[in-house]
């Protein structure tokens, strides 16, 4: 079988000895900014990749800043909720996503701080809740699953004593309701 040529014209930047149009990195920041949010730090590294200049770059970088369409804090503290809504990530693994998407450390702690609703342990038990759902209770499984959330050990071991208590409690009165009554 033969290879079928394409109908059409050619397309743009496919031809060998074509110049690559130079890119506007304040036009190529807007439109990657319409698609999705981004941390400053983001935004530098796919305006390098994408050939601008270092000084162009920063010059970019200022510019939105001033318009208002960079504000890293801000970022931050809207993907902080959105992790610990949707993902239910204790505050160490938001903390860690945000750095791993380029927030800088002093948005990282605002928006910690702005998260920090002193309920690590109510938030660990409506994960594993959440967990338990669609999973078998086994506690070494689930204590890996909130390990991966990011929840501290103390506040892991906190939620599995609740669990396994709540689960013996439950046990034991199926018992008893499955005991006929003497008589």
């Amino acid at each position: 079988m033969g290879h079928r040529p394409r109908a059409g014209p050619p397309r743009r930047g496919t031809g060998s000895d074509e110049e690559a149009a130079p890119v506007d990195p304040f036009q190529l920041a807007v439109r990657l900014l319409g698609i999705r949010p981004h941390f400053e730090a983001q935004l530098r590294a796919k305006l390098a990749r994408r050939g601008c200049a270092a000084d162009a770059v920063a010059a970019t970088l200022d510019r939105l800043r001033q318009l208002g369409y960079l504000n890293d804090p801000e970022l931050a503290r809207q993907e902080a909720r959105r992790l610990r809504t949707t993902k239910r990530l204790a505050l160490g693994g938001v903390a860690r996503e945000l750095g791993r998407a380029g927030a800088d450390e002093a948005a990282i702690a605002a928006a910690i701080e702005a998260l920090d609703d002193g309920g690590e342990v109510d938030a660990a038990r409506a994960a594993a809740e959440h967990w338990l759902r669609t999973h078998r209770p086994e506690a070494d499984r689930l204590a890996r699953h909130l390990d991966r959330k990011g929840y501290p050990r103390h506040v892991i071991f906190s939620v599995l004593k609740d669990l396994i208590a709540h689960a013996a409690h439950a046990a034991h009165a199926a018992d008893i309701a499955d005991d006929p009554e003497p008589g």
